[in-house]
């Protein structure tokens, strides 16, 4: 309810609501979070900041994981320049430290598209003897790469690895992104190649990092053979997958092959959902689960359902939820349709394990 009247803009009647959830004992932190979300979205960063603070007047303890909501929730909505203030002028209460400014870096290079303020971002990061970790490293490269700087990008990467930090699958979709623009198929080839071995398989995003700049440079048949290849391996086109090649393709035959294309690939799309509702109803009835893969399939379904986590890690003291959500950013940058996929494979596995048909 509080979420509704945030979205419609009834801040008054959210917060009347607020404080009789108060007298019942019924207002958390998250409540409170809702409404500086809502204030971030309409850009009222005053209020958002207040309401912040408020966490005292319901005798929550304001820690660095609120602080963290806040700015991430100023930066999504693109108030990332108060989000950088904030942070700086907070310095003596919340340290600065790696993901205080991570956050900052992401809202600058992938939520703006600013790579200039994102540059001056991870500069004063090594002023400031703040060492980047993978996160870091994922956002800039990721912004080097839309903005076309192979230069830049491929010192960044070796760096990366100079430092002994694994790329993850963001940066490796970057990098093939920004080779497959260049076209350095046969580099991007082989590092996708590297990332399967590293223990990390190409997904839907990582053949799009392919096939979108293979088709903007009308290079079709290798398009074609990326696109095939995805499919083969049991991964489902996206939009993005059919969009470049219907700017690429020119003849009406060649349209009418891809549509038919689509219609399967959404009949495969449809009938993914609903073997994945159908385990999801299973895994209800399973007579016994070790905590472990429970929290597997339970980070695997919120990826599947909502995708990337969008609320901030809970506090020491809430062990429960604080598994649930490392178990949800865990598959962070997955694909839902993979999330799905997985969902699927580890019922079925759980399934088998607790001696129950599946």
């Amino acid at each position: 309810m509080i979420a509704i009247l945030g979205k419609f803009r009834k801040f008054d009647t959210a917060w009347s609501l607020i404080n009789d959830m108060k007298a019942l004992s019924l207002v958390t932190p998250h409540t409170l979070m809702i409404m500086i979300r809502k204030y971030a979205a309409v850009h009222d960063v005053a209020r958002a900041v207040n309401a912040f603070y408020g966490f005292r007047r319901f005798n929550f303890e304001i820690r660095i994981v609120e602080f963290h909501g806040l700015l991430s929730a100023l930066c999504r909505y693109k108030n990332v320049k108060d989000a950088e203030d904030l942070l700086l002028c907070n310095e003596s209460v919340f340290p600065l430290s790696t993901k205080s400014f991570n956050i900052i870096l992401n809202g600058y290079c992938n939520v703006v598209g600013d790579l200039c303020e994102g540059r001056r971002v991870w500069i004063d990061m090594e002023k400031r003897g703040i060492k980047p970790d993978v996160y870091s490293y994922s956002s800039i490269i990721s912004s080097y790469s839309k903005a076309n700087n192979m230069k830049a990008l491929m010192k960044l990467y070796k760096k990366m690895q100079d430092s002994g930090i694994a790329p993850d699958r963001k940066v490796y979709n970057a990098v093939i992104h920004a080779l497959a623009k260049e076209k350095l198929l046969t580099k991007a080839l082989e590092l996708m190649k590297t990332m399967e071995e590293k223990g990390i398989p190409p997904d839907s995003v990582t053949y799009n990092s392919l096939i979108v700049p293979l088709c903007r440079q009308r290079l079709l048949d290798e398009a074609k053979r990326a696109f095939d290849e995805m499919v083969s391996r049991g991964l489902l086109p996206t939009i993005r997958s059919f969009h470049a090649f219907f700017h690429a393709i020119g003849s009406g035959d060649e349209v009418f092959e891809l549509l038919e294309r689509m219609s399967k690939s959404c009949c495969l799309r449809m009938g993914l959902k609903e073997e994945f509702e159908e385990y999801a109803e299973k895994a209800r009835t399973l007579p016994t689960a070790t905590n472990e893969d429970l929290l597997i399939i339970y980070g695997l379904f919120k990826q599947a359902t909502i995708g990337d986590v969008n609320t901030s890690r809970p506090g020491i003291f809430n062990q429960r939820d604080r598994a649930k959500w490392d178990a949800w950013k865990a598959n962070e940058g997955k694909p839902q349709e993979d999330a799905m996929s997985d969902y699927i494979t580890k019922v079925k596995q759980m399934l088998e394990a607790a001696g129950v048909s599946s």
